[in-house]
């Protein structure tokens, strides 16, 4: 119970009326259980909360400010951070991959196809769409395709916190669609008077926004800046409308991919900046350790001798003049592997011991990087990719990280996948390339049309004999599909599989060759033509 003490005014109102003091301590003694026993507050009697109290800002209030040294720090540790680095590359890797391939999923029923019309129309619409998404003309620099672009896109919205895809038209002989994707880095989009933190006229970070919060313009510094600096305080920018009016919908012109963690949240940070601290300390740490390591490495003989002149040529003379005109010569050395130095007569060497390398140093380092991956959500040993514990801890590692993996596929797709395939699919058929009928007039027919599934890489396994044996009975027992487990397993395609294979057999099998069907050897050249098999 905690004490409280009566000041002279609790005194005073004692005096005149008891009662009225009884109640006041009782309110105060209230108060001070609850900061005693109850959620900690800041400022309060606690010593280690006694100077923490930081304010209750909105989301704007606490980001704004910080974006432009979060992201160049953040930067920074990607180029010089040997785990900043590592970090940004396996959520790169792992989501992406060499790409999300597309595959057209048609909704038959929706659209009043029979299934194997739909499936006809769903492969004309895969090779349309692999004919621009496959080609640099996705591109409007005409340097990357567009799944080498889900990478950049997916890398730079998790270092610099958001990223911008602006959809572009150019004309070009050799490839019938317009449409060009240009990826646009987060310091671009800039308030075009960025001398002033806001705007009156609700522009915020470089985006204007209507009064329910919806993005009407987005601001871009212009390309003629770009040899600019692009933190100066005046510069042009050029606004884009965030949405278009073609054929009748109301089509996106800029994608802003940023991961929202609070509401009213506009702009996005980086997933290293809540340990940008612990990294920068770190990698100081590490190269102070390489350091004294290197240093520790140099075995170096020192000499006396009564020569005038050096006898090693090791030593680097040096004239110094002083202010009266007078030369004095030094001689320099520096510390090498086997190197050979003579001292001045009467000179001794002392050696400090730096008992390197530092046999506490890895255990510290470790549970540093723990503490970052946890940060981040990705286990230390997927961070690391270090598997020395057993089988059981490897593998939930690989778990935890590919729920993580899977949550950040989940919104490349439907947040720059999806919307991109729309916006194809928009000029495919206005085009007349594409012949999708309802595709201009009815979005549910629209969202038939542009169904898709996006398939990346596998997740991989630790013991594939164990695991495709779980996989088959989860398919014997209808807990999974052939579609999803291979697509876990490998990132390709069920059907592209089948046919695959059917290519495969039906070749070997003009070239009598045996295959194999579930482990039984079986020897085509000498099995009867189907045919003849009922006869």
């Amino acid at each position: 119970m905690p004490a409280v003490k009566l000041n002279l005014l609790d005194r005073a109102i004692g005096a005149i009326d008891p009662a009225r003091l009884t109640n006041r301590i009782r309110h105060r003694m209230t108060h001070a259980m609850i900061e005693e026993y109850g959620y900690p507050v800041g400022g309060s009697r606690n010593s280690s909360l006694k100077n923490y109290n930081p304010p209750a800002n909105t989301a704007d209030e606490d980001i704004n400010d910080k974006l432009e040294s979060i992201r160049g720090m953040s930067r920074d540790l990607y180029a010089n951070s040997a785990i900043a680095n590592a970090s940004i590359k396996r959520i790169k890797t792992n989501v992406i991959g060499s790409g999300l391939k597309h595959r057209s999923k048609l909704n038959a029923a929706e659209l009043g196809l029979s299934d194997e019309d739909a499936n006809v129309m769903a492969r004309e619409i895969e090779r349309e769409f692999g004919l621009w998404a496959e080609s640099k003309y996705a591109d409007i620099t005409h340097t990357q395709n567009f799944y080498q672009l889900q990478a950049l896109v997916t890398a730079n919205m998790f270092l610099s916190g958001d990223v911008f895809v602006i959809f572009c038209n150019r004309e070009d002989s050799d490839m019938p669609y317009n449409l060009r994707l240009k990826v646009v880095e987060a310091d671009a989009c800039k308030h075009p008077d960025d001398y002033l933190p806001f705007s009156e006229s609700g522009i915020i970070n470089g985006i204007q926004y209507d009064d329910d919060g919806r993005p009407e313009t987005y601001h871009f510094i212009k390309a003629s800046n770009s040899k600019l600096n692009m933190h100066s305080s005046r510069f042009e920018t050029v606004g884009i409308d965030a949405f278009t009016e073609c054929a009748g919908i109301n089509r996106k012109n800029v994608l802003h991919l940023f991961d929202r963690e609070r509401p009213g949240q506009r702009r996005g940070l980086s997933i290293l900046a809540p340990v940008i601290e612990q990294l920068k300390m770190i990698t100081t740490l590490t190269k102070s350790e390489l350091d004294a390591a290197v240093v520790t490495s140099f075995f170096t003989v020192f000499f006396t001798s009564d020569k005038p002149e050096p006898i090693f040529d090791g030593v680097q003379e040096k004239v110094e003049t002083d202010k009266n005109g007078n030369e004095s010569k030094k001689y320099e050395m520096n510390l090498g592997h086997g190197s050979m130095f003579e001292l001045d007569a009467g000179v001794k060497p002392e050696f400090a011991n730096p008992n390197r390398p530092n046999q506490a140093f890895e255990p510290f380092f470790n549970a540093l990087v723990k503490q970052i991956s946890a940060s981040i959500s990705i286990p230390f040993e997927v961070v690391m990719q270090c598997f020395m514990s057993s089988y059981s801890a490897s593998r939930a590692a690989l778990l935890e990280a590919w729920k993580l993996f899977t949550v950040q596929r989940k919104f490349v797709e439907d947040e720059f996948c999806a919307p991109t395939k729309e916006a194809f699919m928009l000029e495919a058929v206005m085009s007349e390339r594409i012949y999708a009928p309802g595709f201009l007039y009815d979005p549910r027919v629209r969202k038939a049309w542009c169904a898709s599934t996006w398939n990346g890489p596998g997740q991989g396994m630790l013991n594939p004999v164990q695991e495709t044996t779980a996989s088959v009975m989860k398919i014997d027992n209808c807990m999974s599909t052939l579609d999803a487990e291979t697509s876990a397993t490998s990132g390709a395609h069920y059907e592209d599989n089948v046919e695959q294979i059917a290519r495969e057999r039906a070749f070997m099998k003009k070239k009598g060759v045996g295959i194999i069907v579930k482990g039984v050897a079986v020897n085509v050249s000498d099995k009867k033509d189907d045919t003849n098999e009922d006869n």
